[in-house]
C-alpha cells in the first residue's frame, strides 16, 4: 500500500473539547481544526500493541508526501456558532493558533473560551464579536463553568496545556504557549493581577556530555526517537510542556539508559521500553538527542 496524505488530521476537524449548547437559539459553539494535514505510510510490520498508539503508521517514512505535508500551511482554528436547525454557520472567529478549548455558552449572551496560546476571551454570543480577553499564562484546554455566590456570578476556568498538541508540539500550529497549571476566577469588578511563574528555559540547551558515535546510530536514533518518544518529548526533541530531553545534565546521561528501559523514574511518569528497545537503541536514541541540542548550540552562535 501508498502512503496518502489525509485531511484532518488524527486529531480531527473537532475533538473532545466540550461544546455548548443554547437551546432557545437552537445554536452549538465549538471549537473547529481546519486545514491539517497528515501523512500516513502503512507499516507492513505492523501488529497490534495495546501499549503502543495503534495506528499502524511506519514512523521511518521519508517520502514526497512528507515533504508536502511540512511545507504545506500549518492549520489555524476557529470558535464557531452552528445553526442545528438551519445547518449553517451562524458567525465564525477565526485563530492563530489551532488549538483551542471547550466552551460555555451563558444566557447573558455570551460565549466564554480559551486556547493554546493562554488566551481566554469572551464573545458576543449573537455574531461573535470579541468583547474582552485574558492572557491566562498558560494555554487552556479545559471548558469554562459559571456559578453563583451570594447572588454574584463568577467564571472559573481550569488552565493547563498538553494532550496530543502539547506533547508532540508541533511549531506550524501557531503559539502555543505551555506552563504552569492553575485555576482561574473572574467576576465583574475583579482587580486581582496574574503574574506567572516563569517556564521553561531562558536559554538554548547545549550537549551535557560528548557521545562517541556514527551517522548511521544518528539516523537509528533519530527514528527511534520518532517510533517512541515524540508523542511525549516532542518532535526533533524540542519539548512542549514536559522534559526537554536537550536539557538533560551528565548525571541524566548518566542513567539514561536505566530510565529508558530500567524503569527508575517510572514513579515520574517514565515507564520502562526494556520490552521493545535493546542497550544499543537506547545509546542511539541518546546520541540523536544529544545531537539536537548541539544543533540548537550551533542555531545560538
Amino acid at each position: 500500500m501508498n502512503a496518502v496524505l489525509v485531511s484532518p488530521d488524527a486529531e480531527g476537524a473537532h475533538n473532545w473539547q466540550p461544546m455548548a449548547f443554547d437551546a432557545k437559539k437552537g445554536v452549538v459553539y465549538l471549537n473547529a481544526r481546519n486545514n491539517s494535514l497528515q501523512v500516513h505510510a502503512p507499516n507492513e510490520k505492523w501488529v497490534n500493541d495495546v501499549t503502543n498508539r495503534n495506528m499502524g503508521g511506519d514512523p521511518r517514512y521519508e517520502g514526497e508526501l512528507k515533504a508536502r505535508a511540512a511545507a504545506a500551511a500549518g492549520p489555524r482554528g476557529e470558535l464557531v456558532a452552528w445553526n442545528v436547525v438551519d445547518r449553517k454557520a451562524e458567525w465564525r472567529v477565526p485563530f492563530p493558533v489551532a488549538q483551542s478549548g471547550g466552551v460555555l455558552a451563558t444566557a447573558g449572551n455570551l460565549v466564554f473560551q480559551g486556547r493554546s496560546d493562554g488566551t481566554f476571551a469572551a464573545y458576543r454570543a449573537g455574531d461573535g464579536a470579541p468583547l474582552w480577553r485574558f492572557d491566562a499564562g498558560t494555554g487552556v484546554m479545559a471548558a469554562p463553568v459559571t456559578y453563583l455566590v451570594n447572588g454574584v456570578q463568577y467564571v472559573t476556568v481550569m488552565v493547563g496545556w498538553g494532550g496530543t498538541q502539547g506533547l508532540i508540539n508541533f511549531r506550524n500550529h501557531g503559539p502555543m504557549k505551555p506552563g504552569f497549571g492553575r485555576i482561574l476566577t473572574f467576576a465583574l469588578g475583579g482587580k486581582a493581577t496574574l503574574s506567572p511563574t516563569p517556564y521553561g528555559h531562558a536559554t538554548p540547551p547545549t550537549p551535557a556530555i560528548a557521545l562517541d558515535t556514527t551517522p548511521a546510530a544518528l539516523l537509528e536514533g533519530q527514528m527511534l526517537y520518532r517510533t517512541y518518544c515524540r508523542f511525549c518529548h516532542g518532535l526533533d526533541a524540542i519539548a512542549g510542556p514536559v522534559v526537554d530531553l536537550r536539557y538533560a545534565t551528565a548525571d541524566v546521561h548518566r542513567q539514561f539508559d536505566s530510565i529508558v528501559r530500567g524503569g527508575s523514574r517510572k514513579a515520574l511518569g517514565m515507564p520502562s521500553f526494556n520490552d521493545v528497545l535493546s542497550a544499543s537503541q537506547v545509546r542511539a536514541i541518546q546520541a540523536y538527542v544529544l545531537s539536537r541540542a548541539a544543533a540548537a548550540a550551533d542555531v545560538r552562535r
